[in-house]
């Protein structure tokens, strides 16, 4: 809840001051025009990518699903956001929209995906296997004299 009270916080804040933030880094009026014009899906993008990071690295990988984390990821890369950056760059008029857009579909895939998987997980399986791995990590132990 924290993360995504923070992301949505930071995103409202990226958003509204856009054109100062803009401004520290550079004075082109091209630069701030195009800032202007995309930042509104920066915005967006923050608690989204927040959230997909948190649903990752917080559920399945906890859990040892992280195969399934890094085929996600490998396979949207590779075969969504890669191919959508590329052709909306280069292809286009798009600009660095493209590149926002391509980050939108990797992240909206992930989070899709990593709901499903963590739709998945049988909470009794994962406690008793978190419950044999203490009772034989501690059975390894010596006691203290």
């Amino acid at each position: 809840v924290n993360v995504a009270v923070e992301s949505l916080l930071l995103g409202t804040l990226v958003y509204l001051l856009r054109k100062p933030l803009t401004c520290v880094f550079t004075s082109d009026l091209d630069v701030l025009e195009m800032t202007d014009a995309s930042a509104w899906m920066l915005g967006f993008l923050l608690p989204l990518q927040h959230l997909q990071g948190v649903l990752s690295r917080g559920f399945l990988v906890p859990f040892g699903r992280q195969r399934a984390v890094a085929a996600t990821l490998g396979i949207t890369v590779c075969f969504f956001a890669l191919p959508i950056v590329v052709l909306s760059v280069f292809l286009t008029t798009l600009g660095v929209t493209g590149v926002y857009i391509g980050y939108f579909v990797f992240c909206g895939i992930n989070v899709v995906s990593f709901a499903i998987q963590i739709g998945r997980v049988k909470l009794d399986d994962e406690i008793e296997r978190a419950m044999r791995r203490v009772q034989e990590s501690t059975a390894n132990e010596i006691p203290n004299s």
